[in-house]
């Protein structure tokens, strides 16, 4: 997981009386331990101000087992921070209180190891497309030179890839958290789309439909899925709608319907996204070790499962308050078998639709 962590301020409004708290937040937080939780061990590689809670990191460690040892760099300077407000719609407005620190491709060369799956997940801008493109283009280099009979293909050249619009879509003026102008966005998400092609990897992109919509105008979901593909070669997109659940276009799959599942209370909606988006790769690597074959050869049915899995670790995520909550993949998948799927909404008929075989 590539991003900086933060150090948030949450702040919910519900039944007229607003609550705060603390908590240490940011996607490579919510991302590594969703997957820690899950099963894996994750690696983070991020850039934190010396006042960054040291014991929280040491917590990660021991408790979770997620590698913070060598991807780590502490500056001089606070650490990225944002406060967070719920409003009693549950809409969520962003304040920058600090933005941090930037990562560069020297931060990532000692530490990143040969990863499965790469998750870039910026919240402040701490990097950019071109930065994802420049990390790809040397991991590609570096299997071919240790695997040089490696076909194009071999699983050998580079880990999939997750990307999260959000932190693409994001620029600031002052505190002041907006959205990038449509045509920079286009241009980011070529370059983002290029890494498929130039560096032979399976990339996933994930977007809520609001940012879609931000980038391609008024569009329903499957629709946004499907153009997003189509467009600027991502292998596949995810476009959600938060509690209404969200699309997925892939070649396995076209456009396909993923519900989200039934939570016993919402208490902070805070790293669904980054959960869903974690959930869904391992799962993906999960159902690919299992069929013996490449995430591409993947049949339709264990794509979408391998998306219900993803939603069904977010409905965790928002029963319980901060970074807690994550769920053992077994605890998930009872309750994608159990659990209360939500019902698809009417939509166009413009888009290719999957029907999983009976």
């Amino acid at each position: 997981f590539i991003g900086n962590f933060v150090n948030d301020v949450i702040v919910i409004t519900k039944d007229g009386r607003e609550t705060s708290s603390v908590a240490t937040g940011g996607s490579v937080t919510y991302g590594s331990l969703a997957a820690s939780t899950y099963g894996v061990t994750p690696r983070v590689i991020s850039i934190v101000g010396s006042d960054f809670p040291p014991e929280f990191l040491a917590r990660l460690k021991d408790e979770h087992k997620i590698d913070v040892t060598s991807g780590i760099r502490t500056c001089d300077g606070k650490t990225t921070s944002y406060r967070l407000h719920y409003d009693e719609a549950g809409k969520r407005t962003l304040k920058l209180e600090e933005k941090g620190h930037e990562i560069t491709i020297a931060d990532v060369e000692g530490s990143i190891g040969t990863p499965d799956a790469l998750f870039f997940v910026p919240v402040a801008a701490e990097f950019d497309d071109q930065f994802v493109l420049d990390v790809m283009t040397l991991l590609a280099s570096r299997a071919k030179s240790n695997h040089p009979h490696a076909s194009s293909s071999s699983s050998h050249r580079t880990p999939v890839v997750g990307l999260d619009v959000q932190g693409f879509l994001r620029t600031f003026e002052g505190k002041r958290v907006l959205t990038r102008d449509r045509e920079v966005m286009l241009h980011k998400l070529k370059v983002l789309g290029s890494v498929a092609a130039s560096a032979g990897a399976f990339v996933i992109l994930k977007t809520e439909h609001g940012e879609a919509e931000a980038i391609l105008g008024p569009m329903d979901p499957a629709s946004c899925a499907k153009e997003l593909r189509a467009r600027f070669g991502f292998s596949m997109v995810s476009v959600t709608m938060g509690g209404l659940g969200g699309y997925l276009s892939s070649e396995a799959t076209g456009e396909v319907y993923v519900p989200t599942f039934t939570p016993r209370t919402v208490t902070d909606e805070t790293g669904c996204g980054d959960t869903f988006l974690a959930g869904l790769v391992l799962e993906l690597l999960h159902q690919a070790r299992e069929a013996k074959c490449t995430i591409a050869g993947l049949s339709g049915d264990r794509v979408l499962y391998a998306a219900k899995m993803g939603s069904a670790a977010a409905s965790f995520c928002v029963e319980s308050l901060g970074p807690s909550g994550f769920q053992s993949r077994d605890r998930v998948a009872e309750r994608v078998r159990d659990g209360t799927p939500t019902q698809e909404p009417a939509r166009p008929s413009s888009v290719t639709v999957y029907k999983p075989r009976k």
